[in-house]
C-alpha cells in the first residue's frame, strides 16, 4: 500500500517561522522588561525605606532633647529643615500619653494625616503605607520611639514620606520599556522575515522551481545551494535524485530505441520471407529468432526498470 504524503493547507511555511520567531521575541522581550521592571521597583522601593529610617535615626536626639528640657522651638526648627527637599510631607512628635507635643505639615487642617489617625503607642518601629483608590502606594508612615541614652521610651514619633515621585518615575520607566519592547517587536519581525526570506523561503523556491521541471522530463535542472544545514544537503540529494533519474530514463530510451529497432526488423523480415528461397529463409528464421530474442530481453530489462519506480501502480 502507496504511503500518500498530506499537503496542509494553510499559512506559508516563511509566514509560520517568521510568527514563531516574533513570538520567542515577544516572550524574552517581555520577560527582560517585567524582570527589569520588578528589580527597579524593589531597589527604589527599599532606597525610600532605608532613606525613611535613617530620617527617624536623626530626629530621635532632637527629639529626646526637646522633649526632656522642654525646647520645643528647637524640634520645631529641625523638623521644618527636614520637609525642605520634600521627601518627609509630615512630621509629627508625641509625648508618652500620645498627645501631639509638636508637629510639622501642611497648614491645611484637611490635608494632614498624622495628626488625625490614632496613634497606637509602640515599643519598636513600625512602618505602614498609605494607597490611593487604585490601591496604589502613595506615602510610607514610619512610626518609632524616641529613646533616651538608657533606651527608655520618652515619647513617639512619625514621619510621612512621599512615595509619590517614586511611583511617577516607575510608571515613566515602565512607558519607556513598552515603547522599547514594540519597536523590538517590529524590528525583530522585519528582521526575521529578511532570515527566513533569504535563508528558508529562496532555496524552498528554487527547489519547488527545479522540482516542477524535473517533473516534465528536464533532468538537466541544478541546485547550487554549498551549505551545510539541512538546506544543503536537501539541495544535494535533489541533485543527486536529478541525476539518478536521467540515467534511468536515458536507459529506458535505448532500450526503447532497440526495440523499435528490433521490431521494426522482424516485421521487415516476415513480409520478405515468403519470396526468397529456402537458403535465404534459413538465414532470415535466424536473424527473426535473434531479435526476437534481444526483444525479451529488453522487455525484463524494462521490467527491471521500472520495478525500481515505487508508484502506486507498480505496487498494484
Amino acid at each position: 500500500m502507496a504511503r500518500v504524503l498530506k499537503i496542509d493547507k494553510g499559512f506559508s511555511l516563511t509566514f509560520r517561522l517568521s510568527l514563531a520567531f516574533t513570538l520567542l521575541i515577544i516572550f524574552l522581550m517581555g520577560s527582560v522588561a517585567f524582570l527589569f521592571f520588578i528589580k527597579d521597583r524593589n531597589i527604589m522601593t527599599q532606597n525610600v525605606i532605608e532613606r525613611g529610617w535613617t530620617s527617624i535615626n536623626s530626629i530621635n536626639p532632637v527629639a529626646r532633647d526637646s522633649l526632656k528640657f522642654h525646647r520645643l522651638d528647637v524640634l520645631d526648627e529641625f523638623l521644618g529643615n527636614m520637609r525642605t527637599d520634600g521627601f518627609i510631607i509630615e512630621a509629627i512628635v508625641r509625648d508618652l500619653e500620645g498627645k501631639p507635643v509638636e508637629y510639622s505639615g501642611p497648614r491645611d487642617l484637611a490635608e494632614r494625616i498624622l495628626p488625625r489617625n490614632t496613634y497606637v503607642k509602640a515599643e519598636e518601629k513600625k512602618l505602614s503605607s498609605i494607597r490611593n483608590e487604585k490601591g496604589e502606594i502613595t506615602a510610607f508612615v514610619f512610626s518609632s520611639p524616641v529613646l533616651d541614652e538608657l533606651g527608655t521610651t520618652v515619647g513617639y514619633m512619625q514621619i510621612l514620606v512621599d512615595f509619590k515621585p517614586t511611583v511617577e518615575h516607575l510608571q515613566k520607566s515602565m512607558r519607556s520599556l513598552i515603547y522599547l519592547f514594540v519597536a523590538t517587536v517590529v524590528i525583530g519581525l522585519v528582521a526575521a522575515r529578511l532570515i527566513v526570506e533569504k535563508f528558508v523561503a529562496k532555496p524552498v523556491k528554487d527547489i519547488m522551481s527545479a522540482t516542477e521541471k524535473v517533473s516534465i522530463g528536464d533532468f538537466s535542472q541544478r541546485l547550487d545551494l554549498e551549505r551545510n544545514d539541512e538546506m544543503g544537503r536537501l539541495a544535494q540529494s535533489f541533485n543527486i535524485m536529478s541525476d539518478q533519474l536521467g540515467v534511468l530514463f536515458a536507459s529506458i530510451k535505448d532500450a526503447v530505441t532497440e526495440m523499435s529497432a528490433s521490431s521494426k526488423l522482424i516485421v521487415h523480415r516476415t513480409e520478405e520471407i515468403d519470396q526468397m528461397d529456402p537458403t535465404v529463409q534459413k538465414e532470415f528464421i535466424k536473424e527473426i529468432k535473434h531479435n526476437a530474442k534481444m526483444l525479451n530481453r529488453i522487455s525484463l530489462q524494462l521490467d527491471s526498470l521500472v520495478s525500481q519506480f515505487k508508484t502506486k501502480l507498480a505496487q498494484e
